[in-house]
């Protein structure tokens, strides 16, 4: 008998985070899978996932853009993802829990953010900075036709070999700038 090919999930909901998403959030950046392929350590308290969704809340109200939260058909909370304003750049994010992971989810959220950054502005470039190690992120980058744009080591700790990507070529001014603007942000 064939083997049955592997069916992809329905594309999920995708919506403005809401306060009520607290809880899931913070389960999810709680959990310390999330954390091996990312800089950063598990949140370790409410408050600080409180501070990074008011953040996000803000981004809607102040640029009409940010992350979503994605749900599934049945309302199980998928992850996050989409694209902050980071200064004269778009910053590509996303994450997904950890029971969803290898599902595709990534992909989409990346491939939303990407096209909602072009809708907003595509005069920006968008990136995407990824641990080296993180081969399911670089693999979106190659999917999403992204260039390899520099090497560096992450901000938080500085010992984490990062990649960054761009949706273009682009300059080393760009680069620096979407840097120093990106550590402002929260994960």
């Amino acid at each position: 008998m064939p083997a049955r090919k592997k069916e992809k999930p329905r594309a999920p909901k995708l919506r403005r985070p809401l306060p009520e998403d607290l809880p899931d959030l913070y389960r999810m950046y709680s959990d310390p899978r999330m954390w091996w392929n990312q800089p950063g350590a598990p949140h370790k308290n409410i408050q600080y996932t409180k501070l990074m969704l008011n953040q996000w809340l803000a981004d809607w109200r102040y640029e009409a853009i940010g992350l979503w939260v994605a749900r599934d058909a049945i309302d199980r909370f998928l992850g996050v993802g989409g694209v902050r304003r980071c200064g004269k750049a778009w910053s590509l994010r996303y994450c997904v829990s950890p029971q969803y992971w290898h599902c595709g989810y990534g992909t989409y959220l990346a491939s939303a953010g990407v096209a909602a950054a072009q809708y907003f502005d595509k005069d920006l470039p968008v990136f995407l900075a990824t641990l080296r190690d993180n081969f399911t992120s670089c693999l979106i980058a190659d999917k999403l036709d992204f260039v390899h744009v520099r090497n560096d080591f992450e901000q938080v700790t500085g010992i984490g070999a990062r990649r960054i990507y761009a949706n273009r070529m682009v300059s080393t001014e760009a680069i620096h700038d979407f840097l120093i603007d990106r550590a402002r942000l929260l994960d």
